[in-house]
């Protein structure tokens, strides 16, 4: 490749801002998307619950547009009614409907001593 390539296309910027930061679009983005995959799919799905609209406007959507486009078009596949609903969403949303999965902090294995044959019971 040229070495001046990147300053032969770099002529006129564009900002596309992140969809969290224009979350007031989200809902004609899945209206439009909608439309688009239930053709693509043959699938009969023309809206999404109230719940899940909420839950969109929660998320942070760090994969921006493309990851709401995954989204709707993962749960018009796996939709069985005409309305999407929570249970149609993906895992990654699933902090946002149960909260964060709990930790449960690890020890070390050096730690562990199961007491042998004294029969003692185990210590850490």
């Amino acid at each position: 490749m040229r070495s001046d390539l990147y300053y032969r296309l770099n002529v006129f910027n564009i900002h596309m801002p992140p969809l969290r930061e224009h979350k007031e679009d989200i809902a004609n983005l899945v209206q439009l998307l909608l439309v688009e995959m239930s053709g693509k799919h043959a699938r009969k799905v023309s809206a999404i619950s109230e719940a899940v609209l909420n839950q969109f406007n929660q998320y942070s959507w760090p994969g921006n547009v493309r990851e709401l486009r995954n989204t709707i078009e993962r749960a018009v596949i796996v939709c069985d009614a005409g309305v999407i609903e929570t249970k149609h969403l993906p895992r990654a949303l699933d902090k946002l409907r149960f909260g964060p999965r709990p930790t449960i902090p690890m020890r070390s294995p050096g730690r562990w001593h199961h007491g042998g044959r004294s029969g003692k019971k185990c210590s850490f």
